[in-house]
């Protein structure tokens, strides 16, 4: 992959966020998988590990991962088209 701009790296932020968000909403990181390691994301995007802790709290944020202390993040649950909502109706009957 191509680094990603590095003059600004509010900008160099935002494009990471955008492009590890892709990668969830396409399934190339599937539901509970972990994500690679900060290291190995801030080689790839040729940006600094700052940044990568800045675009992993903007998924957090979006609950599409989840995050623990001295653990990988992992993806919280499937963002794809063809997913289907919850249930609500059998929910609501109980109500």
């Amino acid at each position: 992959m191509v680094p990603l701009a590095a003059t600004d790296n509010s900008i160099g932020r935002q494009q990471l966020y955008l492009a590890l968000r892709k990668r969830i909403e396409e399934g190339q990181y599937l539901h509970g998988a972990w994500l690679p390691a900060e290291r190995a994301i801030a080689q790839e995007f040729g940006v600094d590990r700052s940044a990568v802790r800045s675009a992993l709290m903007q998924l957090e944020e979006q609950g599409l991962i989840l995050r623990k202390a001295g653990r990988r993040p992992w993806v919280s649950h499937e963002r794809r088209a063809s997913a289907r909502p919850p249930d609500i109706s059998s929910n609501a009957a109980k109500l």
